[in-house]
């Protein structure tokens, strides 16, 4: 999984400046940041029968900010 900015603990130092954190939200297509409760539900779904088929794959969780995953392979 790669997830997207998340307000956490970690993450304090860019979610806690209001000019950074709205530049950040705007980039995404949903406009927010994720919440914890976005990326558990990306990792139950991996863990689920539903995700059986589904193999070595990155599931980006970012709201639709741009990722850079695909210039990796």
């Amino acid at each position: 999984m790669a997830p997207g900015i998340v307000p956490t603990h970690l993450a304090d130092f860019i979610t806690s400046n209001k000019t950074i954190r709205k530049t950040i939200e705007d980039q995404t297509l949903l406009n927010r940041l994720g919440t914890t409760d976005d990326m558990v539900s990306a990792v139950a779904f991996s863990a689920s029968d539903d995700a059986s088929y589904i193999t070595r794959e990155t599931l980006v969780v970012a709201g639709g900010m741009p990722s850079r995953l695909s210039s990796l392979s």
